[in-house]
C-alpha cells in the first residue's frame, strides 16, 4: 500500500479534435491506449448506437485494449443474444476485449451467456475470471496494472471480491493501477480500491457519462461510462463532469499518468483532461 497524492488537470470541450496515436510516455514507457464503455448491446439485433460506438473504437480510437464494463448484452445476457447483437458490432474487437460481468448477464442462470461468449478472453487470466461465483481477474498493460471485479453483490460475495482485490494489489508493484467493475454506485468496492491506492475506477450501470474526481469523497477518480449503446440517460448534477450521449472513453496510459477523453458518436470530445498516478 502506498500513500497517495492526487494531481490532475481537466479540460472541457465539445469540438472535434484530432486523435493522436499512442506514443512514448514518461519514464521511457510506451503509452498505451484503451477504450471503455458498458451497457452496450440491445436485444435481438444491433442497435444503431452500439454500432456507432463500435465504429468509434475501430475507426477513431484504435486501442490496444477494450474494457467492456458490464451489461454487455440486453435484456438477459443469453448466449444466443450475444451472437445476434453484441457480436456483429462490438465482436469486431472481441480478441482485445477485457470484460466484467453486469447484472443483466445474471438474468441468465450463472451468467452463462457472458461466461460462454467471453470464454476465450477470460481464459487468458486467473481461473477466477471464468468462475460464475467469482469473476475477478487482473492483468498488466503497458506500465499499468488493471483489476476487473464482479460487483453483483446479490449474487456473489463482494467481501470476497474485496479480499481478492486487496491480495492482488498488495502483491503488485506498479505505480499506476486501475480497477473496473459494473455498478458505479458500489461504495464498498470504491473504498477498498481507494484504501489500496488505486488511481482510477471505471464503471457502468448508469446509462450516462460521469466523471467523479473524488468519488464518494475518496482520493480516487471514477469514470462512469454506461454509454455503449443501450440508452442515453441524464448524468448527476453533482458529478464533476456529465454528458448525456452515447460514446466511448479513451484513456492514454503512460508510465506515470494518464489522459482521458470522452468521445460521443459524432466524434466530438465532450470531456478531457489528464492526471498523474499517485506516488
Amino acid at each position: 500500500m502506498r500513500a497517495r497524492l492526487f494531481v490532475g488537470f481537466v479540460v472541457l470541450a465539445a469540438v472535434s479534435v484530432p486523435i493522436q496515436a499512442g506514443g512514448v510516455g514518461q519514464r521511457g514507457t510506451a503509452t498505451v491506449t484503451i477504450a471503455a464503455a458498458g451497457d452496450i448491446a440491445r436485444a435481438n439485433a444491433p442497435g444503431t448506437p452500439q454500432q456507432q460506438t463500435a465504429a468509434l473504437i475501430t475507426g477513431t480510437i484504435q486501442p490496444s485494449k477494450v474494457l467492456a464494463l458490464g451489461d454487455t448484452q440486453y435484456e438477459h445476457g443469453e448466449y444466443t443474444q450475444y451472437t445476434k447483437s453484441y457480436d456483429p458490432s462490438w465482436g469486431a474487437f472481441k480478441s482485445i476485449t477485457a470484460p466484467v460481468v453486469g447484472n443483466h448477464e445474471y438474468e441468465t442462470a450463472g451468467a452463462d451467456g457472458y461466461f460462454r461468449y467471453f470464454a476465450t478472453q477470460l481464459a487468458q487470466y486467473q481461473s477466477s475470471a471464468s468462475d460464475p461465483t467469482n469473476g475477478a481477474y487482473s492483468f498488466d498493460i503497458g506500465a499499468w496494472h488493471v483489476v476487473g471485479l464482479n460487483s453483483n453483490c446479490a449474487v456473489i460475495s463482494c467481501s470476497a471480491q474485496i479480499n481478492w482485490l486487496k491480495q492482488d494489489l498488495q502483491a503488485d508493484s506498479h505505480l499506476c493501477e486501475l480497477v473496473m467493475y459494473h455498478h458505479a454506485g458500489r461504495k464498498s468496492l470504491a473504498k477498498a480500491a481507494n484504501a489500496q491506492g488505486v488511481d482510477l475506477i471505471l464503471a457502468g450501470h448508469k446509462h450516462t457519462y460521469e466523471r467523479w474526481d473524488r468519488v464518494f469523497g475518496l482520493n480516487v477518480r471514477q469514470f462512469t461510462v454506461g454509454t455503449g449503446g443501450k440508452s442515453a440517460g441524464t448524468p448527476s448534477s453533482s458529478a464533476d463532469a456529465g454528458v448525456q450521449a452515447y460514446g466511448v472513453l479513451r484513456l492514454d496510459l503512460s508510465g506515470s499518468g494518464y489522459t482521458w477523453s470522452f468521445l460521443d458518436v459524432a466524434r466530438r470530445v465532450r470531456d478531457s483532461g489528464s492526471g498523474s498516478c499517485h506516488s
